[in-house]
């Protein structure tokens, strides 16, 4: 028995029992929301950040000469120049957590941009416990979340990132069935989708849901403003849809 956890670069499976590394797979962003999910023999991963392949960061050289107040060779947080990398991730470059960022600390986190790739990785997976890296059927890069996790459905995966666009894959081999195409309501979108009775359910930061038919041909089905934002997964029910705004919980007849 295993947990996958994913995270910075890589997702690893840890034993339940003592917590060692099963096995990992890299290829992922240096920042990663959405949570992994299981479906026909294998784990899909989907990790976007807007850090991701950086062509290059500044050396730590030039913000020590931008900085570094008291010449001490390293920079504090004061220190650390207003819109760089030292400053917009100073908790996390701060290793040691001593309030200074020293040189090592900076250049491991440049080795972490550098590494760091936004993907949709579909991970085989044959449920046997074995160290091991497992293969990788396919990859995607175009259509990724920030934070919605993929959703898979009746052997289909569906995406939907900023925007309000929507792609969908063909879960056995990653064949594009179409690619960002737009819900109608821009903005950011924080809740996963779900699906249920053929249709996949949309519900954006502001507060729109839109339901789409399930299946290879991208098409809109319904659009309802609830008309308070929106940042949490519905959930369904064998009745109803339960749509949580940051006000009110609501409980929608299947039969509306």
């Amino acid at each position: 028995m295993g947990v996958l956890v994913a995270g910075t670069l890589r997702a690893v499976c840890y034993d339940l029992i003592d917590g060692t590394e099963k096995w990992s797979v890299s290829g992922l962003p240096n920042e990663l929301c959405a949570t992994p999910v299981l479906a026909n023999n294998k784990i899909f991963i989907s990790g976007w950040t807007a850090g991701a392949g950086v062509s290059r960061l500044p050396d730590f050289s030039e913000l020590l000469q931008i900085g570094d107040a008291n010449h001490d060779g390293v920079l504090s947080r004061e220190e650390a120049p207003a819109g760089s990398p030292a400053q917009m991730h100073f908790p996390y470059v701060d290793a040691d957590k001593d309030g200074e960022i020293t040189a090592g600390e900076y250049e491991s986190l440049i080795e972490i941009f550098r590494k760091s790739e936004n993907a949709l990785l579909a991970v085989e997976w044959d449920g046997e416990e074995k160290k091991a890296s497992p293969r990788i059927a396919w990859k995607q890069q175009r259509g990724l979340p920030y934070v919605p996790s993929p959703l898979a459905y009746r052997d289909h995966l569906y995406l939907v990132r900023n925007g309000g666009m929507v792609s969908c894959f063909q879960q056995l081999d990653g064949t594009i069935e179409y690619l960002q195409e737009r819900l109608g309501t821009v903005g950011d979108y924080y809740a996963s989708p779900v699906a249920g009775d053929g249709k996949i359910l949309f519900c954006s930061q502001s507060g729109v849901v839109t339901t789409i038919e399930a299946g290879g041909d991208f098409r809109v089905l319904d659009t309802w403003d609830t008309g308070e934002p929106i940042y949490a997964t519905p959930a369904l029910s064998r009745e109803f849809i339960f749509v949580r705004t940051n006000q009110s919980l609501m409980a929608i007849p299947l039969d509306q």
